[in-house]
């Protein structure tokens, strides 16, 4: 939920004449108000720039969250006191302090940090590499580190006797090389935070991990022989008749046969329209309908709501997804099953839901056990399949199919979102096999079309000479034709292209127009550009106040690159000027926070 801050006042004044902690007030979109305190505790021989905390206090009560911010201020004032943060920390001492950090951001809903993150950082971070180099020293953490780290790993798995859950699971014995890469990402990104907040001093973030002997852990697609005996499985009785009260030889519970009705309905409607698990999650009747193509034969139209998704998949999304007719007579056949045992089935309620109508977030467990019990459980490398894998189906037999299915193929009858949908599974190699060539053929039509994402990624082939020959006025040409659309992305592109003369001539004020353009939309890239050139002065006056406020946005968008230059450029700015800076950037969050109200 997006929110504003507002400051209310000034508790503590430091030793050095600086805010020590403030006050603050968050209202969120629904009206809601949070009382947050902003602590900054001063430099230390390890922390180079002030140490800045900022801590929800969770109440709206003006007395009793200043007499929490003052406790929760002495705390961390101990903890970071000179005589602790002068010693040396450890690598467990940065975990803890760092999960603290992600947990409280977490809580407070700050843009780029999350749940699922938090927990995969608990689970490896704080697991597997506290035990490998939890107590040697932070800023002893060098690339050797990162090398041994597989060995530590393989021996960790193959030797840990321990039970991962209440069924008493164990861990897998065995890691694969993308495990590997996944975790080692996860300790890098520890690493810069660590760099960030000036407790580690070294480079190791920047260590890459190659496989001796990679594996690829693709989610695969059901054959055409593992789906049909998958469906002929849920149309007989056994795949009903599930439940304690079966084995003990009487009907099944009504909720079990309510489930397993509803789970027949989803695997088939998954399978039939491509859709991701999120997308179908918050579906409701009546964004589910029949039409007809122009071919004259019927299909299903699925209507996504981006604003219910928990994670954006960019514009490339039509809003109106086209599926199989089948997925349209699953879901009916779900509905008059609802009706029949009286349950309402209105145009405003979740599709696949609890009986009190609540979402049904999960269907992992039942998905796991039906295609155990019809004996498609693994593809053909022996890997289990998962949710996603109904996904890939349906992409799979649209494009290894695509004759028998051309009334069907969208993009073959023009469907611009639908061509760049296609090319980007031929560039990404997700469902086909990756082919840069028809990836370029595939974006071409679309951009041709006026598909602005397509535009951008057309461009962006030809700068980069994948599945084309290299031609920069040809990138520049598809760029401009998507910068003037308000792609962002392109608008950084283009403006990359005329900052280094690549297929025009060097412009250092155009280049500026079009990050500017971008940089307005939130574009962290081109933030960072921007408050480069203003630093420079290269196609503007130069301005430090004005580089400043840009690297700072940046940065706030997670942009390494405006982290390292904002500190480097503020190195010259008086303390005056920063503020005026700082004041600055606050005034554009808040005005793009207005707008999207």
């Amino acid at each position: 939920m997006r929110s504003s801050l507002r400051k209310v006042e000034n508790l503590v004044i430091g030793d050095d004449g600086k805010t020590a902690l403030v006050l603050l007030l968050r209202t969120y979109a629904n009206s809601r108000q949070v009382y947050t305190c902003r602590i900054q505790i001063p430099k230390s021989p390890i922390s180079k720039n002030r140490i800045i905390i900022q801590v929800s206090l969770g109440t709206n009560e003006y007395e009793k969250a200043k007499n929490d911010a003052y406790k929760i201020y002495k705390n961390y004032v101990d903890k970071y006191s000179y005589e602790t943060i002068s010693k040396k920390w450890t690598v467990t001492q940065a975990i803890d302090a760092y999960l603290d950090f992600y947990k409280e951001n977490v809580k407070n809903k700050v843009n780029g940090y999350s749940s699922s993150i938090l927990k995969n950082h608990q689970r490896v971070t704080n697991v597997y590499w506290r035990e490998y180099i939890g107590t040697k020293n932070l800023d002893d953490v060098s690339y050797e580190d990162f090398e041994g780290y597989e060995a530590f790993r393989r021996s960790f798995a193959k030797n840990t006797n321990r039970i991962r859950n209440q069924w008493r699971q164990s861990y897998k014995s065995t890691v694969s090389s993308t495990t590997l890469k996944y975790e080692i990402n996860f300790f890098k990104q520890f690493l810069r935070w660590c760099s960030d907040q000036n407790l580690y001093n070294g480079l190791a973030f920047t260590w890459r991990y190659r496989a001796a002997n990679p594996t690829y852990n693709r989610r695969e697609a059901f054959s055409l022989k593992q789906y049909k005996a998958l469906v002929r499985y849920m149309r007989t009785e056994k795949f009903f008749n599930k439940g304690k009260h079966v084995a003990e030889g009487g009907r099944p519970d009504k909720r079990v046969s309510r489930h397993r009705q509803m789970l027949r309905a989803y695997i088939i409607f998954m399978a039939n329209t491509g859709l991701r698990v999120g997308e179908a999650r918050h579906l409701k009747w009546r964004d589910v309908t029949c039409s007809r193509n122009i071919l004259g034969s019927p299909v299903c139209v699925a209507s996504i709501d981006r604003a219910l998704l928990q994670t954006a998949h960019g514009d490339a999304r039509s809003l109106k997804v086209i599926g199989r007719f089948s997925a349209w007579l699953a879901v009916c056949r779900w509905k008059d099953y609802l009706l029949s045992i009286g349950e309402d089935a209105n145009d405003e309620g979740f599709i696949f839901c609890h009986e009190n109508g609540n979402v049904l977030r999960d269907f992992r467990a039942g998905f796991d056990a039906v295609i155990s019990e019809a004996g498609v459980g693994r593809d053909r490398a022996g890997n289990k399949f998962v949710i996603y894998s109904l996904r890939h189906t349906y992409l799979s037999f649209r494009l290894i199919y695509a004759k028998k299915l051309s009334m069907l193929s969208r993009a073959e009858l023009g469907d611009a979102f639908a061509q760049h949908d296609l090319a980007v599974m031929y560039e990404e190699g997700k469902g086909v096999a990756q082919d840069y060539e028809e990836a370029v053929k595939w974006y071409g039509l679309a951009a041709k079309q006026g598909h602005a994402l397509s535009q951008n990624a057309l461009g962006l082939m030809y700068d980069v000479g994948a599945g084309v020959t290299q031609d920069y006025k040809e990138a520049v040409k598809w760029y401009r034709l998507a910068a003037e659309q308000q792609n962002a992305n392109a608008q950084y592109n283009i403006g990359l292209m005329y900052e280094n003369g690549l297929g025009v001539a060097q412009d250092y004020e155009e280049a500026v127009k079009w990050y500017r353009l971008a940089a307005e939309q939130g574009n962290e890239k081109a933030q960072a550009n921007l408050g480069g050139m203003y630093g420079n002065g290269n196609g503007v006056i130069q301005n430090d106040v004005m580089a400043y406020k840009w690297f700072s946005l940046a940065a706030l968008n997670g942009n390494p690159n405006g982290t390292k230059n904002r500190d480097i450029i503020s190195r010259r700015m008086t303390v005056e000027n920063i503020t005026k800076a700082e004041e600055l950037a606050k005034k554009f969050v808040e005005k793009c926070f207005m707008q999207t109200r």
